[in-house]
């Protein structure tokens, strides 16, 4: 494993991080367990990125007719045929009237 993130010190020969400036801690760099360990590096933008597409494709496929309907702000909202967006269906929430 590699991170881009991770630069060789011309001063110690040691890897240093760009985003933290200080000495990388791991030999060789490695990303993915940054990222896991204390949420730092490339790969941690990678990792909300691909969780936020997984939860938008569990919530699209929640709507009704997904050639008409397409979730928006986590309500089914109904696409018109020039491509605008309407709400279409929405329960009231608790004290609404």
């Amino acid at each position: 494993m590699s991170c881009k993130c991770a630069k060789i010190s011309e001063d110690c020969c040691m890897w240093e991080c760009t985003i933290t400036g200080d000495q990388c801690l791991y030999m060789p760099p490695n990303s993915k367990r940054c990222a896991e360990e204390y949420g730092e590096g490339p790969d941690v933008y990678e990792e909300s990125k691909t969780e936020e597409l997984r939860d938008y494709e569990r919530e699209k496929s929640d709507c009704k007719d997904t050639d008409c309907f397409d979730n928006v702000n986590g309500q089914c909202t109904r696409i018109s045929d020039d491509g605008r967006y309407g709400i279409c269906w929405m329960e009231p929430s608790e004290g609404e009237y």
